[in-house]
C-alpha cells in the first residue's frame, strides 16, 4: 500500500487556486515523494519523501 504524506495545508496555485494530487506514474516518481499540480497551468509542488531527504542528506 502506498503511503502519502499530506501537508497541513494543501498547496495552491497563485493564479488558479487549489492543486490536486498527482499519482506517480513510475516507481521513481513515487520514491521522490508526493506531487501536487495545477491542472490549468502545470505549476507543481513536491513534498519530498523521507527516503529522498535521507539520500540527499548523505550526498
Amino acid at each position: 500500500m502506498e503511503t502519502i504524506n499530506l501537508p497541513m495545508t494543501l498547496p495552491a496555485c497563485s493564479q488558479h487556486g487549489a492543486m490536486s494530487i498527482r499519482k506517480p506514474a513510475t516507481k521513481e516518481q513515487a520514491f521522490c515523494g508526493t506531487w501536487y499540480g495545477c491542472e490549468r497551468c502545470g505549476a507543481a509542488v513536491l513534498f519530498p519523501s523521507k527516503e529522498l531527504e535521507q539520500q540527499n542528506a548523505s550526498s
